[in-house]
């Protein structure tokens, strides 16, 4: 992702913990559930935990367990909105990935 920025003049997003667990914990939600969706954001910057971020934008995806990191990538960035958010104004990123019964949920959680 951070080479896709540099590629396109943007400096490059770092790894927020906070954001980890909560991508992780939407990816394991939409596994367990079935529900793919996205999270309401607006909800999740009114949380304390969050309260220092000013934005977030999210991308989720769902396939096989067989898609690797650079495949999942791609299918971001061939989507407009996902590719804009990977490219947006943002400096942290978490991601998180559940597998469950031969079925992948990703989630990619962005905020500045």
């Amino acid at each position: 992702m951070n080479n896709e920025r540099a590629a396109n003049g943007l400096g490059p997003v770092g790894w927020h913990d906070e954001l980890g667990g909560l991508a992780q914990g939407w990816s394991d939600h939409m596994a367990g559930t079935g529900d793919y969706s996205h999270q309401n954001l607006y909800a999740v910057l009114q949380n304390p935990a969050f309260a220092g971020f000013s934005a977030m934008a999210e991308n989720i995806i769902h396939g096989d367990c067989g898609l690797s990191a650079a495949r999942l990538h791609q299918a971001w960035m061939s989507s407009p909105d996902h590719r804009a958010n990977i490219l947006g104004n943002y400096n942290v990123i978490g991601i998180g990935v559940t597998c469950n019964g031969g079925e992948l949920y990703a989630t990619e959680d962005f905020a500045r």
